[in-house]
């Protein structure tokens, strides 16, 4: 019964530890899919925005093609995604199916227990009732023994003393033996009782805690649930991106052909004119010719003054159609004009606040790779994807948690230190430039946060095992070479994260004082990061 509980208690500790790791899982999954509909109806704005537009000129096909690349990064990150969240969900469905099976052992384990608790009962009582037939069977034979001595009493001339005395000696030891088997099967009577009462409480906080854990599986089957219905929200927003992609792909054919037809429409109105004044110069020819005849003069002047009509009328048809062709495309010129002087109007205003703040992390950019949500979706990977993997193999290895700890905080000093004094040799250079070269403090603070940045940017794409120095642990020897691959792996992703946290602006790092552990003691990364 003991271990049944210690089982138990370590099954519920387990479950509680998942299911805390699935809310986490879950919190991050519902934050991708927030952003993912974000994005989907920023598409949604940009394909509107095609449509409404009547034509198209180089600086509108620019923007397109700029579009066609952010579809094509944000449909590449929306695959990487969903395989992420596949496999997260499988790994979950791997779980749930462990956490069944092993609440599956409880069960047989706690029904072979009370079998085994039945047996013993059932052995118990037959002993009791063997004791009590050889109780009954010892007083049957006292009681018998009593009346032969009671008879034999009634008989004085044929016993002497003697004979009475050891007859009534027997018979004293006879009921302080009969005395004595009542007392035993008093106490064993109480002992059963005892054992059944001890038996029924022990059943009762068995079956009480495996109905507990049934009701926590449910609670976990209905957040894998909720997480699958996450999963199909997600396919649904690709499916409306992919489909979005079709349409503004097919406005765009549509525009290019409405532009090619009216090309070509221009071209057979010019092609018409260019033969109508060919023929009016034939004509002309002709009436040059019959000048000496007034009456053939006279008609070519009246057939000359009818081809004048109509050229001028079809003259006045092709102004009309420039006209309203440069009409069309002065409107759609003027209205590009005029989002461009607001675009450049907003840049003025905020250009500088914002051009400095975009380089260094003050504001929040898609092309920036280190800004401060980059930075925290980098910590949440750590903490939940790649942090696991390598807690396994440390622990399957017996290695200390407290020394995986100060391993991990130490990186991050040491990242945040070595940042710092890169960050005082960048303001002993540019304290001298401010000195000699007689550029104002905001710009020599301006040039000295977008050196900062370089440096970051150029530390984002360094391989991270560069970055850390070798050796790194005092006493490489006594551990094995598995476990120092995880330790290599773990300290330079620690030290590469600390070192684009601490060039942030303000730097970051993990929130160590306010970290709570939870039920897992190595959960060792806080949840939380903060601004220093």
């Amino acid at each position: 019964m003991g271990n049944t509980r210690s089982a138990l208690k370590q099954k519920e500790e387990e479950l509680k530890s998942v299911k805390n790791r699935l809310i986490e899982i879950e919190t991050f999954y519902k934050e991708k899919l927030q952003e993912a509909r974000s994005a989907l109806k920023q598409k949604e704005e940009e394909l509107k925005s095609v449509k409404d537009s009547k034509s198209l000129n180089s600086e509108d096909k620019s923007s397109c093609q700029r579009c066609e690349q952010h579809e094509r990064e944000h449909k590449e990150s929306m695959t990487e995604m969903e395989t992420f969240y596949k496999k997260k969900l499988h790994e979950a469905r791997s779980a749930l199916k462990q956490k069944e099976e092993e609440l599956k052992s409880v069960r047989d384990s706690l029904t072979e227990m009370e079998t085994l608790n039945e047996e013993k009962l059932h052995e118990a009582r037959s002993a009791l009732k063997q004791k009590e037939e050889e109780l009954k069977s010892f007083k049957d034979r006292m009681a018998a023994e009593l009346e032969e001595d009671t008879k034999s009493m009634n008989i004085p001339v044929s016993q002497t003393p003697a004979e009475i005395q050891t007859h009534q000696k027997n018979l004293y030891e006879a009921r302080s033996a009969l005395n004595q088997k009542e007392e035993e099967l008093k106490l064993v009577r109480d002992r059963m009782t005892e054992m059944e009462r001890l038996n029924q409480e022990k059943l009762q906080e068995a079956r009480s805690s495996l109905k507990q854990k049934e009701e926590e599986l449910k609670s976990f089957r209905i957040s894998l649930t909720d997480m699958e219905r996450l999963y199909q929200g997600i396919h649904w927003a690709r499916s409306s991106l992919k489909q979005k992609e079709e349409e503004l792909k097919s406005v765009k054919n549509r525009m290019t052909e409405m532009e090619r037809l009216n090309q070509e429409k221009l071209h057979e109105a010019r092609s018409a004119l260019k033969q109508e004044e060919g023929q009016i110069e034939s004509l002309e020819d002709r009436l040059i010719k019959m000048c000496t005849y007034q009456k053939n003069l006279y008609e070519a002047r009246s057939a000359l003054t009818q081809k004048d009509q109509e050229l001028k009328s079809l003259k006045d048809r092709m102004t009309e159609m420039e006209t309203l062709y440069k009409e069309k495309l002065h409107e759609a010129r003027s209205a590009l004009k005029q989002k461009d002087e607001e675009l450049k109007s907003v840049r003025d205003r905020v250009a500088p606040d914002l051009t400095l703040s975009i380089k260094t992390g003050d504001t929040e950019s898609m092309n920036n790779p280190v800004s401060k949500t980059k930075l925290t979706e980098m910590y949440n990977k750590l903490k939940l994807l790649q942090w696991p993997k390598i807690k396994d193999h440390l622990k399957s290895n017996a290695v200390s948690r407290e020394f995986t700890r100060d391993l991990t905080q130490k990186m991050f000093k040491d990242a945040a230190e070595e940042m710092e004094r890169k960050k005082k040799q960048i303001d002993e250079v540019f304290g001298l430039i401010e000195n000699s070269s007689g550029l104002t403090p905001q710009k020599v603070k301006e040039f000295r946060q977008l050196t900062i940045h370089s440096l970051q940017m150029n530390l984002h794409h360094s391989r991270k095992e560069d970055l850390l120095q070798s050796p790194f642990l005092d006493d490489e020897a006594q551990y094995s070479q598995d476990v120092m691959e995880n330790f290599r792996l773990l300290a330079s992703e620690c030290y590469w994260l600390g070192c684009l946290m601490a060039l942030n602006n303000p730097p970051l790092q993990p929130d160590w004082e306010n970290h709570v552990p939870g039920m897992d003691a190595w959960d060792i990364f806080p949840r939380n990061i903060k601004s220093v």
